[in-house]
């Protein structure tokens, strides 16, 4: 039962699908006129195309020769090339008293067929409530290029390359740069015009200057870790954000080598600058390699030599010091050994 109605739901939906490729193919896509009610919502800025209608109650005080409608063209934002007038008006009412304008194709002379994009309304006058003047311009299909002068910082997201003559853009979002604070975007290069927007009347490629100013630098602290050691010459006590340290000495220490300095007691991660983009305190570790013994450098010291007192040969009478006990050891030794001699004569005998 269930295997029979996944069946049925697929064949309603190829149906479906095959129904509508068929009506695609046999009615053609059109593009709809709009109808706008300008006593109800019509204001500056409304985008319009040829073959939309604009239905209003008009002042009937208007002498017959105001221009009622005046159609702009591009570029030309003072003198309208073409308006309908509120004598043409007059004789196209309807019941209520209103008259519904179809809006024209453009018939301007500073735009090529293909560089027309739709009508902007760019002035909309009432008295009492009833429509004076509807100003209509035209807007070209026209890309100008945008260049960015950033001074060494970042544009900011969704900024655009180019920009729609008659359109332009609407705002702009903020550079960026390390260090600095964004002040805006300006057309000149001495920061004296300020551009916020690029409006629908600018023409030609554009150029927008960054202006940034300065922030006060960050000062961090440089702590250094010298395990009985001396700090090298020259290395600083602090850094300055922005700026960092291009190179550290070498530290010192008797009977050591140095071997670099690090960012943990472990000796696991090597330092040998500190960015222009670091922040923060920073701690210094240097590394020391003691310097190995050479056994064949080793020598024992010679015995220090004293020299005996200097006797007297022959002891002077009544003598009793160190000379005349000498002599009666050495006449006593000299007589032991004579004896030895004699006896084993004797023996041998």
């Amino acid at each position: 039962m269930k295997s029979e109605l996944r069946k049925r739901k697929k064949r309603f939906w190829g149906f479906c699908l095959a129904l509508m490729l068929l009506m695609g193919s046999i009615i053609p896509m059109t593009t709809f006129a709009t109808a706008y009610d300008a006593d109800v919502v019509f204001t500056e800025g409304t985008i319009v195309s040829g073959g939309d209608s604009i239905k209003f109650m008009y002042d009937t005080e208007l002498y017959d020769g105001s221009a009622v409608i005046q159609y702009f063209d591009y570029g030309q934002p003072y003198t309208p090339y073409f308006y309908i007038t509120a004598g043409d008006i007059k004789t196209n009412l309807d019941g209520e008293g209103k008259h519904t304008h179809t809006v024209l194709p453009y018939s301007g002379t500073e735009l090529a067929a293909d560089e027309f994009k739709e009508w902007k309304v760019t002035s909309v006058s009432r008295s009492g409530g009833k429509i004076q003047t509807i100003q209509l311009t035209a807007v070209a299909e026209i890309w100008s290029d945008i260049t960015y002068e950033l001074d060494g910082g970042t544009n900011g997201a969704g900024n655009p390359d180019k920009y729609c003559e008659g359109v332009g853009v609407a705002s702009l979002a903020d550079a960026s740069k390390s260090g600095f604070t964004f002040d805006g975007w300006y057309a000149d290069a001495a920061f004296n015009m300020p551009v916020t927007s690029i409006p629908a009347v600018a023409v030609g490629d554009l150029v927008l200057y960054a202006k940034f100013t300065q922030n006060v630098p960050n000062v961090y602290a440089i702590n250094y870790e010298l395990d009985g050691g001396t700090n090298g010459s020259g290395n600083p006590a602090t850094y300055t954000e922005g700026v960092g340290v291009a190179s550290f000495a070498d530290a010192s220490k008797s009977g050591y080598t140095f071997n670099g300095w690090y960012a943990d007691a472990g000796f696991t991660t090597p330092v040998t600058s500190i960015s222009t983009t670091q922040t923060g305190n920073v701690a210094l570790y240097a590394k020391f390699v003691q310097i190995p013994i050479n056994d064949d450098d080793t020598t024992v010291p010679a015995a220090p030599t004293t020299t005996p007192p200097k006797l007297d040969t022959v002891p002077k009478t009544g003598d009793e010091g160190p000379g005349m006990v000498m002599f009666a050891v050495a006449l006593l030794s000299g007589a032991a050994v004579v004896f030895m001699k004699h006896k084993q004569k004797n023996e041998r005998g």
